[in-house]
């Protein structure tokens, strides 16, 4: 409903007024508090997120709780307070039935207030979790926490500062329409739009932060099967590409090495996607306290960053394939021979990668029994990914011999 709806008047009674007006002075100073809580400096005030330390890690899942508590629920919660706060801040709405929309405004208030604390305390967590000192030594997965830290510090930097700014300008349209003792001290009108400027603006940030997130969390499943599949396909849309080639140069897909490369990139796709379907299985859900005993299991330190380092690899490996199809001269092309060099290099470093990934693996299923058919699966699957990694770099060999 638009701010130019009609809008009846507030009552005549006085005493009706006065309750009105005290209702909206108690909405009005709980937005404050809101706003000067938000204001304050979080970090200091952040608290142990309940279970983070004993809950347990899976096989892959992420070692964050917090994070991961930031993006799959408590920001989309936020996006829909936010979204809320906006409708129950009708002008029209608000004048004919101020006794109702106060108080769903209070009660909104406090669910927002209670949201707002998690997401401070988990944001904290996750910062000190992804902090320079506890960033990996390994570069790529450096450079993805570093990013990830960016996004977590921005939900302090700009976030909660346009929280603040909302929640102010929501008092502000409250006491513009008579529903508070006090005066409005704006030299210029609050209208709805003011607010709803802020709370769209709130929206766009929650879900920006949300999906940015989640995709830097790659120790999460779903993520991992998510970006294999996006490599797999454009390694797809490659081989496509050469095959309407024939029409013009008949010979082409079958003298060209990149082509007969890419095709034989989409069995270690799939086999690695396979890989991480497995670990999703409610049969491999192994779990260990957390953190794991000092010295216990070392193969395990490097579990969570495993996952990461296989989708960068594969990455790698069809990113050296797209760039070699660049024009010779243009800034980023790979000869033939720089391409050998990166394939032969990505599929030793995946190799190394899923080794150990599976000696981890065997560490967990050894702990438990009746996990024979498990064991039995995995080392399958080695045999055929490490035959497949070694008929690429064989492929990858041959065309080098001839440069």
């Amino acid at each position: 409903m638009a701010d130019a709806d009609p809008i009846e008047p507030l009552t005549t009674n006085i005493s009706e007024l006065r309750i009105h007006q005290h209702q909206g002075d108690l909405v009005i100073l709980r937005f404050e508090n809101l706003a000067r809580k938000n204001d304050s400096t979080w970090k200091t005030r952040a608290k142990a997120v309940p279970g983070t330390g004993t809950e347990g890690i899976k096989l892959i899942d992420s070692k964050r709780y917090s994070f991961r508590q930031l993006y799959s629920t408590l920001l989309p919660l936020a996006s829909q307070q936010v979204n809320r706060l906006a409708e129950l801040l009708v002008p029209a709405d608000l004048r004919r039935d101020p006794i109702l929309q106060l108080k769903l405004l209070s009660e909104l208030q406090d669910e927002i207030d209670y949201n707002l604390d998690k997401i401070r305390d988990n944001a904290y967590v996750a910062i000190v979790e992804s902090s320079p000192a506890a960033l990996s030594s390994d570069g790529v997965i450096r450079e993805q926490e570093s990013f990830r830290l960016f996004l977590l510090e921005d939900i302090e930097n700009e976030f909660l500062d346009l929280l603040g700014s909302t929640f102010r300008h929501a008092s502000e349209l409250i006491r513009m329409l008579g529903l508070s003792a006090e005066v409005s001290i704006s030299n210029i009108g609050i209208t709805r739009e003011n607010v709803l400027e802020y709370t769209n603006r709130l929206d766009f940030k929650i879900m920006s932060l949300q999906h940015s997130l989640s995709h830097t969390d790659l120790d999460n499943s779903d993520h991992v099967i998510a970006h294999i599949d996006s490599a797999h396909h454009r390694t797809l849309l490659l081989i496509q590409d050469e095959l309407a080639i024939p029409a013009r140069l008949p010979s082409l897909p079958q003298i060209d090495p990149r082509f007969q490369v890419a095709k034989l990139v989409i069995p270690i796709t799939k086999l690695s996607k396979l890989f991480f379907l497995k670990l999703l299985r409610r049969e491999m859900d192994i779990r260990y306290p957390r953190p794991l005993p000092t010295g216990a299991y070392p193969e395990t330190a490097v579990l969570h960053e495993l996952p990461s380092m296989a989708v960068h690899q594969l990455q790698m490996i069809l990113i050296s394939l797209t760039d070699s199809y660049l024009p010779e001269g243009q800034a980023g092309h790979l000869s033939l021979r720089a391409l050998g060099d990166n394939l032969c290099l990505g599929a030793y470093a995946l190799k190394t990668c899923f080794r150990r990934y599976l000696v981890a693996v065997n560490c967990f299923l050894d702990t438990r029994g009746g996990m024979a058919t498990q064991k039995t699966w995995f080392r399958t699957w080695d045999t055929l990914i490490t035959l497949a990694i070694h008929n690429l770099v064989d492929a990858v060999e041959l065309f080098r011999q001839d440069q």
